[in-house]
């Protein structure tokens, strides 16, 4: 098989899973992105939730006003100059709600696969995902829309691979 039309599947199937999952949002990526990564990484700056959204500082300031005026957001003691920023109950409601939708409709992509087939998938995107990021910030970034109740520790494959790699530089 020539590896560019894998690639240029693997870009059609990225884009699949991506329009699934968003078809699901009562917002943006961008906003599903910001109330998962508050859900899993409580207590962040602006600017440390800019970098894992990948968005600019005043995007990302812009994004956490909307959120504090939908009541899902809201900033608490300040880490040095920057006040932290925080899910409400409603956020968490809201963060957990998108969470399950947006998992739900790619599962029910995975539905055209056998068990067997999805055990085989899930070791090569394992092994895909864990060259993907180079440093825990890259890693952040990558998995900001993932359940990090069940992909953690040892089952999650970026993290799995930067702390062995940043393991190996500090040797």
């Amino acid at each position: 098989m020539h590896i560019n039309l894998l690639a240029s599947k693997l870009q059609a199937l990225s884009v699949a899973v991506a329009d699934l999952a968003d078809a699901t949002s009562t917002g943006s990526r961008s906003r599903d992105a910001a109330l998962l990564s508050l859900l899993h990484r409580r207590d962040i700056t602006v600017t440390g939730l800019a970098a894992v959204l990948g968005l600019s500082q005043p995007a990302t300031t812009r994004l956490v006003a909307a959120l504090e005026r939908e009541g899902l957001v809201h900033r608490v003691a300040p880490a040095r100059r920057e006040r932290l920023l925080r899910l409400t109950r409603a956020g968490t409601r809201a963060a957990g709600v998108t969470q399950d939708r947006r998992l739900s409709a790619v599962a029910r992509q995975l539905g055209c696969l056998s068990d067997e087939q999805r055990t085989a998938l899930d070791d090569l995107v394992s092994r895909v995902l864990a060259s993907a990021a180079d440093s825990a910030a890259e890693g952040r970034r990558l998995c900001r829309l993932c359940d990090h109740e069940i992909c953690s520790g040892d089952d999650c494959p970026v993290g799995s691979a930067v702390r062995s790699r940043e393991g190996e530089k500090d040797r």
